[in-house]
């Protein structure tokens, strides 16, 4: 009990005990008093709330709403108000050192403390890229039904990954860190596996789990035998795929399932990465292009684990991009490439407010890289802000996901730029359901309005507009709710240049700036 605790200066009242504050935080009760949404606190607000029944503090450059906690704290609500209203990082270093106080609060989090209202960023030290990675450190697991084989990159690596199935005693392991290094394992495992395994990431950590479900159920001894091989400069790969799905979602644009020969490879594309692909077009031209492939959740039907995800825009004069989308008969012989970039999920550490900004296509690399800021537990984001430009309203890609995403996280906010607003736009085609898909498609009504679960989340806007000096300064200003330390772009090459110049007009630090290329 919270009373035969020795560190306990005072005793606790029934139903306040340390488990009693974790029910609390997990009822889904509002303990900030935020409604879920980070934001930052200025000094003088912080002081304002120095009395019992309405207490901030400050512990490392973060302010919680202590309120609630006040009769669940063991040095009782004396001792805790010596730090209400203001800075209590050193008070809090004195007596409780050892207290992990970032989980114990974490559902009273408020936002940073901010001295000013500017930017003021410490430069990121640049990365010693000279010294080749160390081998990952592996390690295994296992449940009566499943094994798991774990390897450790270091911390926000973004490692690409590819699985190869030989059979089900043996398959190989491809990992791909910064510095043009490849990591390669050969298993022989004891017993027999299915395929295909599960990849789960844990970026934050840099950690890669593929989990096997075993073919026979039971405990091993040991999972078998592992070569490994560290190779630097290494050689492109090519993989054989085929089109396997394809849904128009625009009048211009499908989305693309891409199926392995054989299904034998399962391939992991780092966020901000893209995927080189080749194929035989008209008269046997040989053509290659660089997509980058989206999350499982931006396409229409369900994904299988082994299958590459795509979104094309189709071109009147792109032999490739018809050829990829063509209804029939569906692309084959594709050769794919291991994954390729130089964005690092490092250079963001750092910054907690970020603006993505995206025309057309160029949205691709943002998808990934959205769902992951918003999940992100380390420096948690106080806002992301997605400006995505396009020519009339049905050239907008993944209008539904965005959509849900502004819904379900109010951090979220996107706006959309069109250059032709005025211009009649017919409704997007109803993607067809695949076969098993039970998840509902965009529809219209009769008389073409939308249904009601179809409207917008009232954090997106749509509005006309080009990327001009006006739109990026508002990334700039940091009285603007868009404010943003960091900014990530993509679109085609005068869109990405003119942004860039708008930028640097505007006063944002080029340092903090990545543009993707394609």
């Amino acid at each position: 009990s919270a009373t035969g605790n020795p560190r306990n200066k005072t005793a606790l009242k029934p139903g306040h005990s340390l488990m009693d504050w974790i029910r609390l935080g997990n009822s889904g009760a509002d303990l900030a008093g935020t409604g879920g949404r980070v934001r930052p606190v200025q000094h003088s607000e912080l002081a304002s709330h120095n009395k019992p029944g309405d207490m901030w503090m400050a512990i490392r450059g973060k302010v919680y709403n202590v309120t609630s906690y006040l009769d669940f704290h063991p040095g009782g609500v004396d001792e805790l108000m010596r730090g209400a209203g203001k800075d209590a990082t050193k008070l809090f270093d004195e007596v409780h050192a050892w207290v992990n106080y970032e989980s114990l609060l974490a559902k009273c989090y408020i936002g940073p403390l901010r001295s000013t209202g500017v930017f003021k960023l410490v430069p990121e030290e640049p990365e010693d890229t000279s010294k080749s990675p160390n081998m990952p450190r592996f390690d295994w697991i296992q449940k009566t039904a499943e094994v798991t084989f774990i390897f450790y990159t270091k911390a926000l690596c973004n490692p690409a990954v590819v699985v190869e199935f030989v059979n089900n005693l043996e398959f190989n392991v491809r990992i791909f860190l910064e510095g043009n290094v490849r990591h390669r394992y050969q298993f022989q495992v004891a017993n027999n596996l299915q395929w295909p395994c599960t990849v789960r990431q844990s970026l934050e950590a840099g950690k890669v789990e593929l989990v096997f479900n075993k073919l026979l159920p039971g405990l091993w001894t040991n999972y078998g035998q592992m070569e490994h091989e560290q190779t630097e400069n290494y050689p492109m790969e090519l993989h054989e795929y085929d089109v396997a799905t394809r849904i128009e979602i625009t009048h211009d644009s499908c989305a693309l399932l891409l199926r392995p020969k054989n299904n034998s490879i399962l391939q992991i594309t780092p966020i901000g990465h893209h995927l080189s692909i080749t194929g035989t077009v008209a008269e046997g031209q040989v053509v290659t292009r660089s997509y980058t492939p989206v999350p499982h959740s931006a396409v229409p039907t369900d994904c299988p684990p082994t299958f590459v995800p795509l979104l094309v825009k189709t071109y009147p004069l792109g032999a490739l991009s018809k050829h990829l989308t063509r209804p029939v008969p569906l692309a084959t012989a594709l050769q794919i490439s291991q994954p390729s970039g130089n964005f690092s999920l490092a250079k963001l550490k750092h910054h907690n407010r970020i603006a993505l900004l995206a025309a057309g296509s160029g949205i691709t690399p943002m998808l990934a890289l959205l769902c992951y800021l918003l999940e992100r537990s380390s420096n948690k984001m106080e806002s992301v802000s997605l400006l995505y430009f396009n020519k009339t309203e049905a050239d907008i890609w993944c209008r539904e996901m965005l959509d849900n995403l502004c819904a379900k996280d109010k951090r979220l906010t996107v706006k959309h730029f069109l250059s032709d607003i005025d211009s009649p736009s017919s409704a997007q085609p109803t993607a067809p359901a695949a076969a098993g898909d039970s998840r509902p498609s965009t529809a219209t009504t009769g008389d073409g309005a939308a249904s009601a679960e179809d409207t917008p989340s009232k954090a997106t806007t749509v509005e006309r507009g080009r990327i001009s000096l006006a739109i990026v300064q508002q990334l700039t200003n940091v009285d603007s709710p868009l404010a943003a330390s960091f900014v990530c772009l993509c679109g085609p090459k005068p869109f990405n240049e003119l942004a860039c110049q708008h930028l640097e007009q505007a006063g944002h630090n080029p340092s903090y700036v990545h543009s993707f290329q394609g």
